[in-house]
Order: structure tokens, then C-alpha cells, then sequence
């Protein structure tokens, strides 16, 4: 059993009622429920998907939230009447803060929305987001939570052009700082973000990553207006490996901290020099901080990595490197530091 609709006579959800179903992925609740008891769908390892048909304001916010809160639920969409007010009541009944770990993060969407996400399964084991389906500029929604889960099979990769100017118009609530459009990748998820995925997006002012990512591919976020990555401390997961030419490029970032788990810093060619590295043209970027340890003859760091960054004022890098980063980016006037 994957899915189901609750019947319409139906009350109150018990304690437990479906706890461990760990065959569900959707669930339908219908208008007539007013209780949902305790742990209802907690355990439900694979339900990612859930719709309330309830239209009312007055809903209890304790028995809903905590029928579902647990940290093995993938949970990425709950669907609601588009009637006026209730997506915020429901957005009030699921703060993350009552869903468990802070990987829980979902979107709450009205009934009637299209699935925002077209995919392919890849070996029949894992699923791939090829696009973003949303042409509807008056519609109101929050940050985009990658899905951990489409068509059963764990979502590993989001490709080429997948969201590629897309997000440039709509109106969203956020739940990152200041009110920023964030995008968020939840631990364990995606491992690949495939070249120009969110290149010219506009709208996106945040990224939430979390461990598991290995490769940002090329141009990856080009041209966004990316502000900061996990919040304002701007730091890459120590899962990556690999960052392709221009992936933040253009980018409205003003500190980053690359792990030392980074081996390759991809550059590229183009006619001109200034437009080639991971963060070329960031204006706003004053202060970077890359954790590996390169030697001056065996590394996969290019010295374009900063190129055009008028603001750049300092690099910290580890002290037992300084002379071989200086050596990097010796025709730049930025000042490098020991950590």
C-alpha cells in the first residue's frame, strides 16, 4: 500500500494509526478530520507527499504537527486549499522547529498546483531532476526543498539547465535569514548539481547546503544572486570535492570558506581571462578561506578562481601552505593569510 485517501466519514486519526508504514508515499486526509493523534505517520520512511482538504482556519496545531513529526519522514510537499489564509495556518501547524531534525524541510503548496519537478530514473535506481515546472508567477511559495524522494528512487542529481531561468519572478516567503529565496539541498540527497542547473535565477538569494553533496558542476550557479550559503557564514559541505569553472560566478557572495575535501577548482577557457573561475565577477566577495593544503606542484586549484573580484581584500588559507598559494595567485593584490 503507497497511497491513501482517508475516508470522508472519517474523524479523528488515532495515535499510531500508521506508524511505521514504511511502504506509504502519499496520504490524503479529507475535509471531515478535525484530530490527528500523536506519531499518526510518524516511521513513515518513504512518505513524502501529503494533502489536507480541510478548508478551515481552526485547526489544531499540536495534534497536527506532531503526528508527523519524525526525522526518517522525507517529507516534501503538503498540499492545502487555495482558499484564503489557510496555507499560512498550515505554514503556523509545521514550523520545522516542530518537524524534528533540520532536515525536514518541505513546501506547502495549494491543491491544484502542478508537481513542480520533471525527472528520469537513472538504472532504475536513482532519480534525476531534469526541469522545474512552474509557469505561474502569481503563485505564492516557499524556498524550493530539493525532494529526497520522486518516482520511489532517491534523488542523487539535478541536471543540466534543470531550473536554468527559472526563478526569476515569483513571490515567495522564505524561511532562511532576512528574508531571502533559498534553495535548500537536505543531507544525504543530491550528490551531483550538473552544469548551469540554476544558472541566471534571479530569485535565488540563499543556498541551504547540507552534507553529501561531491560535485558543483560548471556555471552551476552563474549569475544568481546568491548572498550566502548556510546562512551567513558561507561555507561549502566538507562532502564536496570537485567545483566546475564559473560555478558562482556573477554571484552576489561576500565570504566563502571552501573545505579541505575540495581537490579540483576547475577553470576554462574564454576569450577573456576575467570571466573564468568558480567565483569570476563577484564584486561583493571580500574574504575567502580555502582549508586545503596544496603543494605548489601537484594541486587542481587554477589561479583564476578569483578573477575580477574588485572587492577580494583577503585569502586565508592554511599556514603551512601560504608560500604555494602565493605562488597561485601571484598576479593577484589580494592579501593571503594564514588560519
Amino acid at each position: 500500500m503507497t497511497s491513501i485517501t482517508i475516508g470522508s466519514n472519517v474523524e479523528t486519526i488515532e495515535q499510531n494509526a500508521f506508524y511505521g508504514c514504511n511502504k506509504l508515499t502519499t496520504i490524503t486526509i479529507p475535509a471531515s478530520v478535525t484530530a490527528i493523534g500523536n506519531n499518526a505517520f510518524s516511521n513513515c520512511n518513504k512518505l513524502s507527499s501529503i494533502t489536507f482538504q480541510r478548508t478551515s482556519t481552526s485547526v489544531s496545531s499540536y495534534t497536527y504537527s506532531k503526528s508527523f513529526a519524525n526525522a526518517n519522514t522525507p517529507l516534501t510537499h503538503i498540499f492545502v486549499s487555495n482558499n484564503s489564509g489557510v496555507r499560512d495556518v498550515y505554514k503556523s501547524i509545521f514550523p520545522e522547529s516542530d518537524m524534528g531534525v533540520s532536515s525536514l524541510y518541505f513546501e506547502i503548496l495549494c491543491i491544484g498546483d502542478d508537481e513542480p519537478y520533471s525527472y528520469d530514473i537513472v538504472n532504475n535506481t536513482t532519480a534525476k531532476i531534469t526541469s522545474y515546472n512552474v509557469t505561474d508567477v502569481n503563485k505564492t511559495r516557499n524556498d524550493i526543498v530539493i525532494p529526497k524522494i520522486l518516482g520511489g528512487k532517491p534523488v542523487r542529481t539535478i541536471g543540466a539547465n534543470a531550473f536554468q531561468d527559472t526563478l526569476n519572478v515569483l513571490n515567495w516567503g522564505s524561511i532562511a535569514q532576512d528574508n531571502y529565496k533559498c534553495i535548500i539541498i537536505r543531507a544525504n540527497t543530491v550528490t551531483t548539481i550538473e552544469e548551469s542547473a540554476f544558472e541566471g535565477c534571479g530569485s535565488i538569494r540563499g543556498l541551504i547546503l547540507e552534507s553529501g553533496l561531491v560535485t558543483i558542476g560548471n556555471k552551476a550557479f552563474k549569475h544568481t544572486s546568491i548572498a550566502f550559503i548556510n546562512q551567513s557564514s558561507s561555507y561549502l559541505p566538507n562532502t564536496v570535492t570537485s567545483i566546475g569553472n564559473r560555478a558562482f560566478a556573477g554571484t552576489a557572495i561576500q565570504n566563502i570558506t571552501i573545505p579541505a575535501s575540495v581537490t579540483t577548482i576547475q577553470s576554462g577557457f574564454a576569450w577573456d581571462a576575467s570571466v573564468n573561475g568558480i567565483f569570476a565577477g563577484c564584486s561583493s566577495l571580500t574574504e575567502a578561506t580555502l582549508l586545503r593544503n596544496i603543494s605548489v606542484n601537484s594541486h587542481n586549484y587554477t589561479q583564476d578562481t578569483f578573477a575580477n573580484c574588485s572587492s577580494l581584500l583577503t585569502v586565508k588559507v592554511p599556514t603551512v601552505a601560504i608560500s604555494n598559494y602565493v605562488s597561485l595567485f601571484r598576479y593577484y593584490s589580494f592579501t593571503i593569510q594564514g588560519t
